[in-house]
């Protein structure tokens, strides 16, 4: 067991990450001249395994810290845990693109791998000395453990991919667990998807999680439910920009009882849409209520054939009979060449579920425009904080568990800094 004291080292994380510094090796190089550093260790110097192997160890324990410390701020009345914002980042990955292998390179290095082991295994050790014969040996051993955990985090990959994506999936063998990602400057880069959750009263930091999609459209439920798991309970009001916002989250948060702040974007009318229409867009169509059938600006008729049912909407498809269209002297302009040769011009009808429409109607008030307009300000500020302040700009551990880790201690120094300047206030 380790001498040094736990308080210790969680003290000199997290001034280092006030102070930028996110790497183990720098920090007890700057112990030796850093007065902060210094005075927190009483003049000695950690060495840097201890530091790098205590910040990914005690993942339970910072969480429980994370928790205890939201409780202060709780009683000091900085949380109110009411509303939060939803939002995150892509932080790079220790991995880069070259360390991405498919199934049939990685099986060729996992042999390789194999063949080195049983050379030392049999090596007799006349031609090296025991020690170096051991490190040898245990570098062999490693990196044959690391291909096969890549070769397990490949079936995972693949399982996932749609059936028809007939790329081969790769994966990383520095660090399995990254995955490409776009970046804010347009790069795409392995890295991880961090996902903080907000309160909206002091813009401090309640939730956080580390992901593995590329994209956020499946992440708000999820972080709702951790919330709930947490705190006992849902909020009562969540702010998300566009790319959490969907039909499917939209229900989601209905189902939960959450009221929902979002932005579909630039998402078109429900009007009647054309599969591969021509001139007469489906704009130019009447629904006839009578028969249920829509009406062409040729008089031409599209009967209704079935129900289309999508999460938060159904889709009534409309179909005309295909000689009809071919007797038309508008058909050039009005159908396309799949529907000139396999059925009739076609027109699709979107109905939304009640989820969706009060949605809709909420947003359109100035109410919740101006609730989501706090959304900015409160959801993105604690990313850019951690990146230009704490220098998490790239993550300097591999896999889910201890990025995690990073991320926590970066969001806690967050929230630890964001109370004392707010206690400053509170205190004059």
């Amino acid at each position: 067991r380790s001498a040094i004291s736990p308080h210790l080292l969680l003290s000199i994380w997290i001034y280092s990450y006030t102070r930028g510094v996110s790497s183990a090796r720098q920090i007890s190089r700057e112990m030796e001249h850093e007065p902060g550093l210094q005075w927190l260790a009483g003049m000695q110097v950690v060495n840097h395994h201890t530091l790098s192997d205590f910040r990914v160890a005690h993942g339970s324990a910072l969480k429980n810290l994370m928790e205890q410390v939201l409780g202060v701020l709780f009683a000091e009345g900085l949380v109110g845990l009411e509303r939060v914002t939803q939002d995150g980042t892509k932080i790079r990955a220790q991995a880069s693109k070259r360390s991405f292998l498919d199934r049939k390179h990685l099986q060729q290095c996992l042999d390789l791998a194999k063949c080195h082991v049983a050379e030392v295994d049999a090596d007799n050790g006349d031609q090296l000395v025991q020690r170096q014969e051991a490190a040898r040996n245990r570098l062999q051993r490693e990196r044959e453990a690391k291909l096969r955990f890549a070769l397990q985090a490949l079936s995972i990959i693949e399982q996932a991919k749609k059936e028809n994506e007939t790329k081969p999936a790769h994966v990383s063998i520095s660090d399995p667990d990254a995955r490409f990602m776009r970046q804010g400057d347009g790069a795409i880069a392995p890295s991880y998807n961090v996902q903080f959750t907000t309160d909206t009263a002091q813009g401090l930091v309640v939730g956080v999680a580390v992901s593995q999609a590329s994209n956020d459209a499946k992440e708000l439920p999820l972080a709702m439910d951790r919330f709930q798991e947490q705190y006992g309970s849902y909020p009562a009001q969540v702010v998300a920009d566009g790319d959490f916002t969907n039909h499917e989250s939209v229900i989601a948060m209905h189902q939960r009882g959450i009221e929902f702040f979002g932005s579909f974007g630039e998402r078109r009318l429900r009007r009647p849409k054309a599969k591969g229409g021509g001139v007469y867009r489906a704009e130019l169509f009447t629904h006839d209520p009578q028969t249920d059938q829509m009406i062409c600006p040729e008089n031409k008729r599209l009967r209704f054939q079935y129900f289309d049912h999508q999460p938060g909407r159904t889709i009534r498809v409309y179909i005309a009979r295909k000689e009809e269209c071919h007797l038309c002297p508008s058909r050039q302009a009005c159908c396309g060449q799949s529907e000139l040769k396999q059925t009739g011009r076609k027109i699709t009808v979107s109905e939304d579920q009640v989820p969706i429409r009060t949605f809709d109607e909420r947003m359109s008030t100035a109410h919740a425009k101006r609730i989501y307009r706090q959304r900015a300000r409160v959801a993105e500020f604690p990313h850019a904080w951690i990146k230009s302040k704490c220098g998490l700009r790239q993550f300097r551990c591999r896999t889910t568990s201890k990025v995690a880790c990073e991320a926590l201690f970066a969001a806690l120094t967050y929230n630890l800094q964001r109370y004392m300047k707010l206690s400053s206030f509170i205190n004059r």
